[in-house]
Order: C-alpha cells, then sequence, then structure tokens
C-alpha cells in the first residue's frame, strides 16, 4: 500500500493542517476490495492546494503530466517518491453527458482514518468513488467491487450519495445510486 511514502505524506499534511484524504485503489485496497494498488490518489482541499504542493515538493519529485478528457479537475499535478506515483487532485471534475461533475470535498468526505504507526490517514469515502468509478472509463469493474462490498457490509455513509446526487449526473448514474439508496432504507 505504499506505506512509507504514505506516512511521510501524512506526517506533512497533518502538520500543516491541509485537509486531505486518500482515495482511489489504496481506498479500495483498505477495504479488502483490490490487491497492491499502482499509486496513490490523494484528494487536496482545493483552497490548501498551493500549501500542499509546497509542501509535496520539499521531498517528493513532480513528474510531467497532462489531464486528459474526460477530466476537468482544476488542479491535477502527479509526483514521484521513491518508487511511489502519487497523483494530487483538487476541485476532481469530470465531464460527461449532463455537464461536469466535480466532487465535493470537506470534512465529511474523511470517513475513515487509518494509522500508520502514530501517524493518522483519512481516506475519503467509497460513496465518492462509487460515483467517480462510474465517470472514469473503464472502471466499471471499480463500481462493481463496491456494490459487492455494500451487499456484504451495507452502505456506509448513504449522505455522500444523496449530496452526490444533487449534482449534475447522467441519469444511468442517478437510477444506480437511487437503487442503492432504497435498498438501504
Amino acid at each position: 500500500m505504499h506505506t512509507e511514502a504514505l506516512m511521510q505524506i501524512a506526517v506533512e499534511l497533518n502538520r500543516s493542517e491541509v485537509l486531505w484524504g486518500v482515495g482511489g485503489s489504496t481506498l479500495l485496497s483498505e477495504y479488502g476490495l483490490v490487491g497492491n494498488p499502482a499509486d496513490l490518489d490523494l484528494i487536496i482541499d482545493y483552497q490548501n492546494k498551493d500549501k500542499a504542493l509546497m509542501i509535496l515538493d520539499r521531498f517528493a519529485v513532480r513528474v510531467d503530466t497532462k489531464s486528459k478528457r474526460p477530466f476537468k479537475t482544476a488542479c491535477f499535478e502527479k509526483y514521484r517518491l521513491g518508487e511511489t506515483f502519487i497523483d494530487v487532485m483538487a476541485d476532481f471534475a469530470i465531464g460527461h453527458e449532463k455537464g461536469i461533475y466535480k466532487m465535493p470535498f470537506d470534512s465529511r468526505s474523511i470517513t475513515k482514518t487509518i494509522r500508520i504507526g502514530e501517524v493518522p490517514v483519512p481516506f475519503t469515502s467509497l460513496e465518492d468513488w462509487y460515483i467517480l468509478y462510474q465517470l472514469i472509463p473503464n472502471k466499471g469493474d471499480k463500481t462493481n467491487l463496491i456494490e459487492l462490498y455494500w451487499k456484504e457490509h451495507g452502505l456506509g455513509f448513504p449522505m455522500i450519495l444523496e449530496r452526490a446526487l444533487k449534482h449534475p449526473l447522467p441519469d444511468s448514474i442517478q437510477k444506480r445510486c437511487i437503487h442503492i439508496l432504497l435498498q438501504t432504507r
């Protein structure tokens, strides 16, 4: 799970009181849904993005990158720390046929914190990534893994799906989310 890199990042970002959270395949790995993640995906509060990037610049190497369609993320940077690649996103957004979905990110988005040694590491929600994986091309398998997890363990944070439904989403995703929410009531 890129433990050393994640611990170093957590120490520095936590010390600077940046609102941030781990997402992507590292989040899925934490729930036992995938094996070893290829990289770290970090969501950063947009208001803290400059501070977070300055911190990462001190101990990680920026890697040239370009955002691709359908992504409309306001701030996307890629880093390498040792053998670990890190994607840093603030105002994570994805374009689709109904507009642009921007992932809401605030303190309610952090739904789990683990400890690596004494260092707390915040994680974003499966619910947020359930929406994102439906919007990101070729990630439907991860959406299905999350649904299977919820069938066994229950939906953890329905309010996150409810808040996502207040944003532009394709009809198919809206219907799928409503179906999941109705199953949990």
